[in-house]
């Protein structure tokens, strides 16, 4: 193989992570990469002395002590640099280097998932610089990555404030609703409350090693404390005084503080509790029917987004994937599982009919609904995305993704397939990368190459639990009632029936039909109402439908 003219790069920690993403960007631009990790046979000091450019990649905690050991091995006129969230030690560590190294601190303020180093931030913490940094320069600039010069003491006290202050605010409000025995998941909340929780959410699902160092290595961050400890004092002193003076001074002259900031931020909370209340997940079945269901079936196979519903409604249950939505219900009716989740309608593609014929023609009842928003992702056996060939995946996740793959894999070959998650294991080719969720990814061992490659966000599936014990369903809370009709054949028939529901001043969230299959009868209609089943209108507007219904069916809770 013929050798790259640009010069030699060894990433420390470049086996996974971070480190890995750079050596695929590096490798992509011609440049010669060595990686050392904890499993590789080429050592740290072995990689210093090959290496012209030295990248430290590896966890805050083990950064200064990784940088101490190569300082011997470091050719002279090289480059260190170093990818750590803090700057302050790891640049006093590398400044020991010998005065022709070039020393550099980045901190590349991104993961690992994303596609491209365009627009993505970079701090650069400059020390000594060389020929090398700025070959390194350039090279970020011609991919249009956003370079930003600060000194690392300011870029601690920035990352203090930004991350640490942050995680530790969170994570002891969340402690304290935690102590306090209160249900984050009810429906008794307010839009500031909604939007919180969220963010801790996603605090709680890091990797809280990490998180443990941003607060307690950041030099910065015990003064920062310190001083919002006295502010919290001073805050409850005024509260204990009952000081409404000082409570409204205070809240004022922060309001003028962030007048620009406040009005773009009512505007995107706004947007972003609209999308979360029409596709919030609704508190996990399993918790509160404890007991009632142990086993559970879902459309399979594994790794699906029923897979994903079905793991977050039962969470604990004995799950049990089945191959085709009609399968799940003769599991139920034949006794085999005690209840279903199955796709009733996507936001994007419409009501799932196989759902709603099973319905009809069975004595299975919804139980409640679950809304999911469904995330695509990139998935494959190679971690280099630029090595992708040929995307397989079922025909609707290729549409709902089509936007993304045609601005980020121009060129690549698009295929069809039975299921997102059925494919995996008929294509073996690393060059090959599927659609699926980050469930599939654990399930079949695949690297997650992109997150979130949906082209419309607020795409959501509605699903529902079945099964034909009607009794737990009172847990779940469901606000909405399914019922089917079947009608006769005659002038103004489906106004006559509408009439019912507004005779009663009921609203109806869903209407929709379906072929009856039946020759006397054309069409099934499916409608959902917005009462409860238990609502004293539901009886008389089952009475009235009757007049011009020869089939009136409940079919459930939703």
């Amino acid at each position: 193989m013929k050798k790259s003219k640009n010069p030699t790069v060894g990433i420390i920690g470049g086996t996974h992570g971070l480190g890995n993403w750079f050596k695929i960007f590096f490798e992509k631009n011609k440049y010669n990469v060595l990686v050392s990790g904890r499993k590789t046979k080429l050592t740290n000091a072995e990689l210093a002395k090959k290496s012209d450019i030295v990248i430290i990649s590896v966890p805050i905690n083990a950064t200064c002590k990784a940088i101490k050991n190569i300082l011997p091995h470091l050719k002279d006129d090289s480059l260190l640099m170093d990818f750590t969230s803090l700057k302050k030690e790891p640049i006093e560590e590398m400044k020991k280097a010998k005065k022709t190294v070039g020393v550099i601190g980045l901190h590349p303020m991104f993961g690992p998932l994303v596609t491209s180093i365009k627009d993505q931030c970079i701090a650069v913490c400059p020390v000594r610089k060389n020929k090398l940094w700025s070959s390194i320069k350039n090279l970020f600039e011609k991919n249009m990555a956003n370079l930003i010069y600060i000194n690392p003491a300011e870029h601690d006290r920035q990352m203090a404030l930004m991350q640490a202050l942050v995680h530790f605010m969170n994570l002891a409000y969340i402690k304290t609703l935690s102590n306090s025995n209160i249900d984050i998941n009810s429906r008794f909340s307010t839009p500031v409350f909604r939007l919180q929780t969220m963010i801790c959410g996603r605090i709680l699902g890091q990797n809280p090693h990490l998180y443990a160092d941003l607060q307690m290595k950041n030099p910065v961050f015990a003064g920062i404390l310190d001083s919002y400890e006295e502010i919290v004092k001073e805050a409850k002193k005024t509260i204990k005084d009952k000081d409404n003076d000082a409570f409204v001074e205070n809240f004022e002259n922060l309001k003028k503080e962030l007048d620009i900031f406040i009005k773009t931020s009512e505007i995107k909370t706004s947007s972003i509790l609209e999308q979360h209340d029409k596709t919030g997940i609704n508190l996990p079945f399993a918790k509160t029917a404890s007991g009632k269901i142990k086993t559970v079936g879902y459309l399979g196979p594994a790794g699906t987004h029923t897979h994903a519903a079905a793991s977050f409604a039962f969470s604990g249950k004995e799950l049990t994937a089945s191959n085709t939505i009609s399968s799940v219900f003769e599991k139920i009716i034949n006794g085999d599982i005690d209840a279903g989740i199955v796709p009733a309608e996507n936001s994007a593609e419409g009501v799932v009919c196989e759902t709603y014929d099973n319905l009809v023609n069975s004595d299975v009842v919804v139980n409640a609904s679950v809304k999911q928003l469904i995330h695509h992702n990139l998935l494959a056996r190679t971690n280099d995305i630029h090595l992708i060939k040929t995307v397989v995946s079922h025909p609707q996740a290729i549409a709902q993704t089509r936007e993304w793959l045609k601005k980020n894999l121009p060129g690549v070959e698009l295929a069809t397939g039975a299921s997102t998650t059925k494919v995996i294991n008929q294509y073996k080719d690393s060059a090959v990368a599927f659609i699926g969720t980050k469930m599939a990814a654990k399930e079949y061992h695949l690297n997650v190459l992109a997150e979130y490659i949906e082209d419309l966000p607020s795409n959501a599936t509605e699903f529902y639990i079945i099964s034909k014990n009607k009794k737990i369903d009172d847990v779940y809370k469901a606000k909405k009632t399914m019922i089917a009709v079947t009608v006769y054949d005659r002038v103004g028939i489906l106004k006559d029936i509408l009439c019912v529901f507004s005779k009663h001043s009921v609203n109806l969230t869903k209407l929709f039909s379906r072929p009856s299959r039946v020759k006397q009868w054309d069409y099934y209609f499916f409608i959902e109402l917005d009462i409860k089943q238990t609502d004293c209108r539901m009886r008389k507007i089952l009475d009235d439908l009757k007049e011009y219904c020869p089939l009136v069916k409940v079919l459930g809770r939703t």
